[in-house]
């Protein structure tokens, strides 16, 4: 149950971005920017849950683990730093079925500034997004830690995970249906689509507007070995993984 419980966690919170270079030949008045902060508010006492569904890969493949669960996360605290940025604890709870009670797993630490939102959490620091956001921005996710370095999930070892991402925004300002009205969002594409005889990487996020994340897309398979089959068949390790906004205030 620890195990599955911590596969799970591992799943939601490998979230991550940033290096913010976009370069333009005229510069636009500072008024006139929107630079698209709502996308990602934060404020002390606000609130989000979560449905996870996860299938994970184990045994060299032999096993396939389907997981659903439920996350909360709780804006608790908040500082300021040295340099001004804002900084706040937020605690991540965790339960398997809806009418569960819920369990403290951990505090995770998100900071923002005026150009980037940043989130740490279980040791490794990623950037969630930066600003002003435009179609096609592209940035380093993977600024503050060695993109080589091996994940383990369902008790088997990604190699370099993390290694080769991409990440652009995608599209803003596109309307999207949320609790039957029009809301727009934004959506970023952590790695650029990836499917060899090897491998398979799909991540992206979706943020809506004075809310913030509303989903996440993830599929990480990786086989040892070349074949004629397709990744998703033979591959001995990786998962998919859907989380989807339930509640939030």
């Amino acid at each position: 149950m620890n195990i599955k419980r911590n596969t799970i966690l591992a799943l939601c919170f490998l979230s991550i971005i940033f290096l913010f270079s976009a370069c333009s030949d005229e510069t636009e008045p500072a008024g006139n920017i929107d630079f698209g902060y709502e996308y990602f508010p934060l404020a002390v006492g606000k609130y989000r849950v979560y449905v996870s569904d996860s299938i994970v890969l184990r045994s060299a493949g032999t096993i396939r683990d389907t997981l659903k669960s439920y996350i909360r996360e709780e804006i608790i605290e908040q500082n300021i730093s040295a340099e001004g940025d804002t900084m706040y604890n937020v605690n991540v709870y965790f339960k398997r079925k809806v009418d569960d009670d819920w369990k403290y797993q951990k505090t995770v630490f998100v900071t923002k500034s005026v150009q980037k939102v940043t989130r740490q959490e279980d040791n490794l620091l990623f950037t969630k997004m930066v600003f002003p956001l435009k179609a096609g921005l592209r940035f380093n996710h993977n600024q503050y830690f060695d993109s080589q370095i091996d994940i383990v999930i369902g008790g088997e070892v990604m190699r370099a995970m993390y290694d080769g991402w991409n990440t652009r925004v995608e599209t803003i300002n596109k309307d999207l249906l949320f609790e039957g009205n029009k809301v727009k969002n934004v959506k970023i594409r952590l790695v650029d689509d990836v499917s060899t005889s090897l491998e398979k990487k799909v991540y992206y996020e979706t943020y809506i507007q004075n809310i913030g994340l509303y989903s996440k897309t993830m599929i990480f398979l990786q086989d040892n070995n070349t074949g004629t089959e397709p990744i998703e068949e033979r591959a001995v390790k990786g998962f998919y993984h859907n989380l989807t906004l339930l509640e939030h205030n």
